[in-house]
């Protein structure tokens, strides 16, 4: 039988696809169930739906599930003393192998002693977005606080500018600051009904 993954390994090892098409004018080479091994991996298919793209053949959609080989990802102690196994990096290209080869070692030989596992090289942080609208909301924040200290500070030099020119001509401040307060207890009394 022919492997029905042929010209797709490279692709799913490499992470570079997520659904297998195949077409859909014979029965599905594989099934639910099945599973394949690959040289950084194995997948088990999920599904097998026969779907009917516009305008083109109809095609079988598989789904398939990776199942990685959990290695743990430790800080590589320097220099490391002992060579590392090929047969972790077959398949990556020379950038990724370094990457890997870096500052990491899924060896416990090679790592440094008594140092807890780090994160691997997969792991997304889930809480990027939400942690971006948080800051994003802080930095709006604090540019209003920002732009109504510098409004108060503006505000006091000019009523302190305006209060020295009506002293100095002699003028009653009174009516003056009767307005303000007046006008600062609806404010006032304005925001407790509001809240």
């Amino acid at each position: 039988m022919a492997d029905p993954l042929a010209g797709l390994r490279d692709k799913i090892n490499n992470g570079d696809v997520s659904v297998l098409r195949f077409p859909a004018n014979a029965d599905c080479p594989v099934a639910k169930g099945d599973q394949f091994e690959l040289r950084s991996c194995s997948i088990v298919i999920e599904s097998v739906n026969r779907k009917l793209p516009a305008g083109k053949p109809a095609e079988w959609h598989v789904q398939f599930v990776r199942l990685d080989v959990d290695r743990p990802q430790l800080l590589r102690r320097v220099p490391s003393g002992l060579p590392t196994p090929h047969d972790r990096h077959d398949g990556l290209s020379a950038i990724e192998r370094a990457r890997r080869e870096s500052a990491y070692t899924s060896s416990p030989k090679q790592a440094l002693v008594d140092e807890p596992e780090s994160v691997g090289p997969d792991w997304k942080d889930g809480m990027a977005a939400e942690r971006e609208l948080t800051r994003r909301r802080d930095a709006s924040e604090i540019k209003a606080l920002d732009m109504a200290r510098r409004e108060n500070r503006r505000f006091k030099s000019e009523v302190a500018e305006t209060m020295k020119q009506m002293i100095g001509s002699g003028r009653d401040l009174t009516p003056m600051l009767n307005d303000i307060y007046e006008r600062l207890a609806r404010e006032r009394r304005e925001l407790d009904e509001a809240a």
